[in-house]
């Protein structure tokens, strides 16, 4: 597969992802291409959970999608109990999964202020 067909295969990927997260009641969910400037990933999905247990359900929800996207969390669920943020690394899709709190504090849109919105 050329370059523009792996990158257009994984932006939608990365689309489907924000998709199936706002399906799933998660709110403000956006998708960052960062491709061009990050050099650890290309797309973050970045969506906000009402509560700790609707967090625990998108994660879930992710788990159970993400296989049929041909899309394998590098490592188990990277969260701390008290955290408020979970993050599932993909490799070329990055999913954050933020309570309120933690997403106005981090601000992940503002910090890639130039990766284009999905």
């Amino acid at each position: 597969m050329e370059q523009s067909s792996v990158s257009s295969e994984v932006r939608r990927r990365a689309l489907a992802v924000a998709s199936f997260l706002d399906d799933a009641g998660a709110g403000n969910v956006v998708t960052l291409d960062v491709g061009g400037k990050s050099a650890f990933t290309d797309f973050f999905v970045i969506a906000t959970a009402n509560s700790d247990g609707h967090m625990r359900g998108l994660v879930r929800r992710c788990h159970e999608s993400l296989d049929e996207l041909d899309l394998h969390p590098r490592q188990s669920v990277k969260r701390s109990d008290e955290s408020g943020w979970t993050l599932l690394d993909c490799g070329d899709v990055i999913i954050h999964i933020m309570l309120p709190a933690q997403r106005e504090f981090y601000e992940l849109e503002k910090l890639w202020f130039d990766a284009d919105r999905l």
